[in-house]
C-alpha cells in the first residue's frame, strides 16, 4: 500500500539516505494520501538534491512541475511560475506547462503574456481544444474579433467545451453585427447546456435590439423561473 511504501521510504531517509529520488517518492506518497503540505516539503527537498545528483532524471522534472502545481493550488502564482520555468528548462516541449503559465498570466491580467504562452501550446499541440478556446477568449478580450472567431471555431472542432465556445462565438458575431449568426451560435450553446444563464441574457438582449419582444420575454421568463425565491 501507499502507506507501507511511505513508511519504508521514511525509514531509509531516517537512516541517513540523501538520495533525491527517495524524497521525491515520499512526496508522491504523501500527495496520494492527501497531505499536500508534507508532499510539497518532500518535493522541494527532492528538487534541491536531484539538481545536484542527477539533474536529467525524470523525478527532477516531476518535482519541479508538482511544486509549481501545488503552489498554484495555494494561490502562490509567482512561485508556481518560477517552478514551471525550472521544469521547462528540463523538458521544454511540455505543453501543459505553457498552458498553466497562460492561465496564471490570464488571472493576473497579463493577456499578451498569456497569449504568447498559449501560442507555444498550439505550436506543440495544434489540436488542443482547451488551448484554442483560451486563445479565442484572450483574442476576444484584446478586441481581435477575427482571431477570436478563428481560434474558437477550431477549438469546437478540437473538442473544447461547446457551450462556452459557442457562447463566445455568439458574442463575437453580435459584436460584428451578424445577429442571425449570433442567435445560431447562442442556440448551439443552449443545446450543449440548456441551463446556461448568460446565453439566455444575451438572447434576451439581442431580441430587444431586434424589437422581438416575445422572444425577449421568453428568455426573461426563463431567467425569472430560475431565480431563487426571496
Amino acid at each position: 500500500t501507499t502507506l507501507f511504501r511511505s513508511s519504508l521510504l521514511g525509514q531509509a531517509v531516517a537512516e541517513g539516505s540523501d538520495d533525491g529520488r527517495l524524497f521525491y517518492e515520499l512526496g508522491y506518497c504523501c500527495q496520494a494520501e492527501g497531505d499536500n503540505e508534507k508532499a510539497l516539503r518532500y518535493y522541494r527537498k527532492a528538487a534541491a538534491r536531484l539538481a545536484r545528483q542527477d539533474p536529467d532524471h525524470l523525478y527532477h522534472f516531476n518535482a519541479e512541475y508538482l511544486i509549481g502545481a501545488l503552489c498554484e493550488e495555494k494561490g502562490k502564482d509567482e512561485e508556481a511560475l518560477s517552478h514551471y520555468e525550472n521544469a521547462l528548462k528540463l523538458r521544454p516541449e511540455t505543453g501543459i506547462l505553457y498552458y498553466r503559465k497562460a492561465h496564471i498570466f490570464h488571472r493576473q491580467g497579463r493577456p499578451d503574456q498569456s497569449l504568447d504562452e498559449i501560442r507555444r501550446v498550439l505550436e506543440l499541440t495544434p489540436d488542443s481544444g482547451s488551448a484554442g478556446y483560451l486563445a479565442g477568449v484572450l483574442s476576444l478580450e484584446r478586441g481581435d474579433l477575427p482571431s477570436a472567431r478563428k481560434y474558437l471555431e477550431k477549438a469546437v472542432r478540437d473538442g473544447a467545451d461547446p457551450s462556452s465556445a459557442f457562447y463566445c462565438l455568439g458574442y463575437v458575431a453580435s459584436r460584428q453585427g451578424e445577429y442571425d449568426g449570433a442567435i445560431e451560435y447562442y442556440g448551439k450553446a443552449l443545446q450543449a447546456d440548456p441551463e446556461y444563464r448568460e446565453v439566455r441574457i444575451a438572447l434576451a438582449n439581442l431580441s430587444f435590439e431586434r424589437d422581438d419582444l416575445s422572444g425577449a420575454r421568453k428568455h426573461l421568463e426563463w431567467l425569472v423561473r430560475r431565480e431563487p425565491a426571496v
